[in-house]
Parts: structure tokens; sequence; C-alpha cells
């Protein structure tokens, strides 16, 4: 009975999908035209139906109607080839059954075992067809007025929701004057890096809580239900081979069985209290690292917010140097009207004033880079305009302390010397934690069940009255005695990797003198040269009126005022940088001492 049935079934499901495949809107040659022909095959010969196709109705192969915008009609779109292919499968269904054309589309009901096979197959082939034009039809294909995509111009896919929500780089406008204190507030709540880090901490968390759990008690429940015979099976050891088996039986019953099992475990030679001790070392390393990140974040800051105003101060230097030019110019200009002065004076002042305004342009444009580069560091895109107010940072007391003592404040107070210090200690303890392996695990189980059964006639709720309760109490010992050299080979690995970060505490010591030093030489530097440039500021600003001066007078020359001109603007240029020099080294010097 079950076998005529399952092909006539599958039959049919294959004749519904081809009659809702046929049926789309995108088909439109499939549709039965006022004379009754088809694009794919002969004229349906329907039941007393209307050849011709009624408004907003399309007359499917098979003789169904179906709107023409159908919900259906739109999950199935083909392109030619998909046409042809859909074509192939009418007509290979067509010469086998002519009753498929008739509509009624039932597999024919032989009693053929080989005409059964034959149908499934053309129904299967029906199917993959179908699904290849599922795969192959495209969303630029949903209209007839839309285009087909070419292979190069794929549109990228928006987000999935949820994806970026709420993690976005914010666009905000600063006030009209940032203060160095608001840019690091700014930064601390909106760097995306930081927020990585957290998460990183958070995660960290997480498998913390994993390894705790298998020193936890585990508990499960369990629950099932069968509709099953009772008919005995022989099996060896039961009972003789040979024996006369009891006649088979159809009958069925109801089989419930709900059961209740934990377990804890006792002991395992540390291998569970060590992973989870590892854990909690790995995440105190990841936390330590969450404020390298918060050091460096503040560091980087604090140098894109002095460069940015170092570079505000070059822009005043360079409309200082175009004023000057621009005087230059008209001065040259009034002498050479009355004859006191050449040409060529005229021209090169008229030179030097079009380079003034080349640098100024640059000096400009460094601007805008260096608040973008600031900007980046706060972890935010700004709109407007917005001038920055702080020129000083406080100086470290003990800048000037000597290098041994600065490098072992660095040592203790470095978040990555901390870092390593964790991992350390983490990976020591997977150490531990490996070599447990070697000994046996003990624990405690137990278990509650109620199993019950009765006969299908009687009802599941008579099987559910007849549970009957079991429970039992006991230990577990396991010891994995051999394992392939399994745990030889953790142990040699958590060894070396021990081996390995011990080398990397010791390139950290040596990387961090290397950083101490390097940042307290940048702050005596900057210092010692602040003086100096001052001085040369007050001397280039002195020879530059001293040249406008005997220029005026007819007792200099242009090259000798305009040679002037230049190394004013260069001492007032080297002021700047060296002014904000002192201020970045300092900033650089509390990284490195990992302080904030």
């Amino acid at each position: 009975m079950l076998s005529g049935a399952i092909p006539n079934a599958v039959a049919m499901v294959g004749t519904a999908v081809f009659r809702i495949v046929v049926s789309s809107d995108s088909m439109k040659n499939a549709t039965a035209t006022s004379h009754g022909t088809s694009a794919l095959g002969p004229p349906p010969v329907t039941g007393g139906g209307d050849s011709r196709a009624s408004s907003g109705v399309t007359k499917t192969l098979t003789g169904i109607a179906m709107p023409k915008r159908s919900s259906c009609a739109h999950q199935f779109l083909f392109s030619r080839h998909d046409r042809a292919a859909v074509q192939k499968g009418y007509v290979i269904m067509t010469s086998l059954d002519p009753r498929v054309r008739s509509g009624v589309g039932k597999p024919p009901r032989s009693s053929s075992l080989s005409e059964r096979r034959a149908w499934s197959t053309v129904v299967v082939a029906a199917l993959a067809v179908q699904s290849a034009a599922w795969v192959a039809s495209s969303p630029a294909r949903a209209t007839d007025a839309t285009p087909n995509i070419e292979a190069n111009d794929v549109a990228v896919p928006p987000l999935p929701v949820g994806i970026g929500a709420g993690s976005e780089v914010p666009a905000e406008s600063l006030p009209g004057r940032l203060s160095l204190a608001q840019a690091e507030d700014i930064a601390l709540k909106n760097q995306p890096t930081l927020r990585q880090a957290r998460a990183n901490t958070d995660a960290a968390q997480g498998r913390v809580e994993q390894a705790r759990a298998g020193y936890l008690p585990q508990v499960a429940f369990n629950a099932g239900y069968e509709l099953t015979t009772s008919n005995p099976a022989p099996r060896p050891g039961a009972g003789p081979l040979g024996a006369t088996m009891p006649s088979l039986s159809g009958s069925t019953y109801n089989y419930f069985n709900f059961g209740l099992t934990g377990s804890q475990l006792i002991y395992d030679f540390g291998l569970t209290s060590n992973r989870w001790r590892a854990a909690e070392a790995n995440h105190d390393s990841v936390e330590a690292s969450e404020n390298t990140s918060l050091t460096q974040l503040v560091a980087n800051v604090r140098k894109a917010y002095f460069q940015t105003r170092a570079q505000q101060d070059l822009v005043t230097v360079g409309e200082e140097s175009v004023r000057d030019q621009k005087r230059h110019v008209q001065q040259v200009e009034s002498y050479v009207k009355v004859g006191l002065k050449a040409e060529i004076d005229l021209a090169s002042v008229q030179t030097d004033l079009a380079n003034a305004e080349v640098q100024l342009i640059t000096a400009t444009n460094n601007v805008r880079l260096a608040k973008a580069q600031l900007a980046q560091s706060m972890g935010i895109m700004t709109h407007g305009e917005y001038q920055l107010t702080d020129a000083d940072l406080a100086a470290p007391p003990d800048e000037d302390a000597p290098l041994d003592t600065l490098v072992d404040d660095a040592v203790r107070a470095r978040p990555e010397m901390a870092t390593l210090i964790q991992q350390r200690r983490g990976q020591a303890l997977t150490l531990a934690s490996d070599r447990g392996g070697y000994g046996p695990s003990l624990g405690a189980t137990g278990s509650l069940t109620e199993v019950g059964a009765s006969s299908s006639q009687s009802g599941p709720t008579a099987a559910l009255g007849n549970l009957v309760p079991n429970g039992f109490l006991g230990l577990s010992l396991s010891w994995g005695l051999f394992q392939g050299g399994l745990t030889k080979g953790q142990v040699h690995e958590a060894s070396a990797t021990l081996r390995a970060l011990d080398a990397q505490v010791d390139i950290l010591r040596l990387q961090i003198r290397v950083d101490v030093e390097q940042a307290q030489l940048s702050v005596q530097s900057a210092k010692a040269t602040a003086g100096a440039a001052d001085k040369a500021l007050t001397n280039a600003r002195k020879q530059h009126e001293l040249a406008e001066a005997r220029y005026a007078h007819g007792l200099g020359n242009i090259i000798e005022l305009n040679d002037a001109q230049v190394t004013y603007i260069n001492a007032e240029a080297q002021l700047v940088q060296t002014r904000y020099g002192i201020l970045i080294a300092r900033a650089q010097l509390l990284g490195a001492l990992g302080r904030r």
C-alpha cells in the first residue's frame, strides 16, 4: 500500500511545483493567447475552461488560472534560458503521460514498478529544473523594466540590522574652543580601539566562566516518548540461539522515559582548577592590555593636540610673513615710481610675496590635516571650525630624575609589563593543569528516572499513570592510561610557551628603557633649545628692523632685506616648533612611564 502511495505523492508534488513555475509572471511567452498557442508546448486541453487570457489573469499550461501579480509568480523569475529548460521538462512529462496535458496532473496508476520509477524520475528531473531556475534567477529580474546586472556591477549588500548599530564613529560638532581636557574626555568616550579593548576584557571574563563551569555541579533533564513494538529478538548470551521464537506481533505500545542526572567533580589533580585559575590570570592580562590601550590613547591625543596647536601658530607666522611682504611690495613700488630703486627690487619682493602666500596655504592645509589626525585620535568625525586653546602641559615632577630611577618606575607602572606578567602566570597554571592529565579524575554521579509503558490502544495517559521511579548515587573514577602521548605533548607545548613569555618580559624591559631614555632626551633637548630659539628670534627681529631701516635710507640692498625677512620668519617658526616640541616630548615621556 505504501509502495504505491509514495510515488503518487511525489508525482503530485512535482506537478504542483511545475504548475507554480510555469505560472510565473516573467514567463509571458507561456501565457495562453487568443489563438490558444503556447511558447512551451501545445495548447492545454482544459476541462471546460476558456482558452483566452482574460483581463488580469494568466492561463497556465495545466489550465489553472492565477492572478498575473501573485506572490508565487514573483518567487519564480526566469530568463530565456530558464524557460527553455522548463519547456524541455514539460515535453518530457507530456510525452510520458498524456493526462498531464488534460490538467489533471496525476501519475499513471499502473501497477508496473518500472513505470512508477520512470514517473518518479521525471518528477525529480522537473524539480531539479525548477531548483536550477530558482538559483539562476536574479533580483534584477523582479520586473520586466529592470535591466540585468552585469558581472562587474554587483552591488555590495547593506549591513544586516544590528551590525554597527550603536558602534558607528560619531560625527559631532566640537565647541568653538577645544581644550586638551575636553579632547581627552571625547577620546575616552568615542575611541573605537578603547571599546574594542573593553570588549576583549568582557570576552576574557566569559572564558573564565566557561573554565569555572567544569568545577561546578552538572545537572541535565531528559525526556523521551516512543510508539514501539515489543517483539523479542535473540541475542548471544541471553539464551539458546536455536530456540523457537514466539510469533511476531504488530501491537504497539506507548513508552515514556523521564530522567534527571547530576554529576560533581571531586578531584582531578588540578586539571580543572588550574585551568580555571589560568583563565582568571588571562582575564587580568587582557584587562591590563585595556589599560595599555587607555594609556596609549591619552598619549596619542596629547601629541596630536599639540601638533595641531603648533600648526595653528605656524599659520599665524605665515600670515605675519604675508603682511610684511605686502608692506615691502608697497614700499618698493613707491621707491621705483620716484626712481630711487630699480625694478629688479620690485620683482624680487613680489616673488617673495608669492612664496609667502604659498607657504601660508601649505600651513593652512597642514592645520586641516593635523585636525583630521586629532579627530582620528579622539575617535570622531568633526563638523565645523574650532580652535585649540591649551598651550601647556604640566611637566612630570621627576622628568630630570636619573634614568635608572625612571626605568624602574616605568617597569612597575607600564600596563604592558603587567599584561606579560599575568600571561606568564596564566601559562604556568596552564602547565600545571596539563600535568594534571597524567592522573585520574574522581567524581560523584546520581540519577532519578521514571519509566512507564501501556498499550497504544489505551492512550498515552495510561502510560503516564504507570510510571515507575528509580534512582542511584555513585562514584566514578576515570583514568586515561595511554592517550598516544597527548598529555605529554600538551605539557611540552605549555613549557615552551612559558619560556617564550619569559623572553618577552626581558625584551619588554629593554624596550621600556629605550622608550624612557628617548623621551627624557627629547624633553631635555627641547628645553635646552627653547632658550636659544628665543634668543634667535630676538636677534632676528632686530636684524629685520635694521635691514628695513638701511633699505629705506638707501644703505642696504634688496638681498639684505630679503635675507633678514627669511631669517626672522624661520626664527619664529623654530620657536613655535621648539615650544610645542617640549609639550609633545613630555606627553611621550608620560606615556613611556605608563602615566596618564
